[in-house]
């Protein structure tokens, strides 16, 4: 018996199956991208406009992934086996080796307009385009 199941097991006996972790593990998806807590089998990427639109992709059909680096914005290029998804932002460097590990779970776009200069240290995206493979 491994050490994760006697603890799941002492929560169960305790009447709290739910730990402090899986409480904490919600965030915000309006105000910054979520990532996975845990490996798993299963991922999806999805993908979230300003106007409440949202597309995902399995990441099993992620076939190969580009940054450009930009003087001032960067550029992600994501092929599926379907469709291309371009990422126009600033400092996207992070973002490209999170979807090398597989941890993104849902990248958000922000208006750029209310993106100001000091959150340029942040990972901001900014443009969110897919477009079908031919």
């Amino acid at each position: 018996m491994n050490q994760k199941f006697k603890l799941k097991y002492d929560e169960l006996r305790e009447n709290n199956p739910s730990s402090q972790s899986d409480e904490n593990a919600i965030v915000n998806s309006e105000t910054e991208n979520q990532n996975y807590d845990r490996p798993g089998n299963i991922r999806n990427l999805s993908f979230a406009w300003p106007n409440g639109t949202m597309e995902f992709f399995n990441y099993a059909y992620l076939v190969s992934c580009k940054i450009n680096v930009g003087e001032e914005e960067n550029r992600i290029t994501i092929k599926f086996t379907s469709d291309t998804v371009t990422l126009k932002g600033y400092n996207l460097g992070e973002l490209f080796l999170g979807l090398k590990n597989q941890t993104p779970s849902v990248i958000t776009q922000l208006d750029a307009r209310y993106v100001s200069a000091q959150d340029h240290k942040n990972i901001i995206v900014t443009e969110i385009s897919i477009e079908m493979n031919k």
